[in-house]
């Protein structure tokens, strides 16, 4: 993502991919289309939706759904624009809800988990477009790691998590299965 200033942005608008995030989803596309998917979801902040575009375009010309349960992390207005580095003394959901101001590590993780029972109700296999945030935060919870372990996980930007579900459709855990080359 274009973000030179390095400014916390959240749900701010007019964010866009870099050239690196651009690859990224090329190489993600060209890998989710041998999968054969069938849905494609996609948060609708601008930078989700130019990645979902790039992977509609590889995986059949699919329909981009868009949905807000698939949106970042919400920042108090207070933080928007400012240097990043002023939440960065730990991962900031890290400290379970203990700033008003973020969005907890459970909040992020439950909006995912409804979003992946609604999209394992239709066609599958399908993808989703999100942001870094609320996947490592639901991603902990589905490898049985800790919201402290946050910086132990080599999760990589523009890779693939397959949500590995049961008969019901519920999620038993995760797995990175894609990691996109270096430009």
């Amino acid at each position: 993502m274009e973000n030179p200033a390095r400014l916390l942005y959240g749900r701010l608008p007019g964010f866009v991919l870099s050239r690196r995030g651009r690859d990224e989803a090329r190489q993600a596309a060209r890998y989710l289309a041998r999968r054969g998917i069938r849905a494609l979801y996609s948060s609708p902040l601008l930078r989700a939706c130019q990645s979902a575009l790039i992977l509609a375009t590889e995986c059949r010309e699919l329909a981009v759904r868009h949905d807000a349960r698939l949106i970042e992390t919400w920042l108090c207005p207070d933080y928007l624009g400012k240097p990043q580095n002023m939440l960065l003394d730990a991962p900031y959901f890290a400290n379970h809800g203990r700033d008003p101001g973020i969005e907890t590590p459970e909040s992020l993780r439950d909006r995912l988990f409804v979003f992946a029972r609604h999209a394992a109700l239709g066609p599958l296999p399908a993808a989703a477009v999100t942001h870094r945030d609320p996947l490592i935060a639901a991603y902990l919870f589905w490898a049985g790691l800790s919201p402290e372990e946050f910086l132990n996980v080599k999760f990589p930007t523009g890779g693939v998590i397959e949500a590995l579900l049961d008969d019901a459709g519920a999620i038993t855990g995760a797995e990175i299965v894609f990691t996109p080359s270096p430009a």
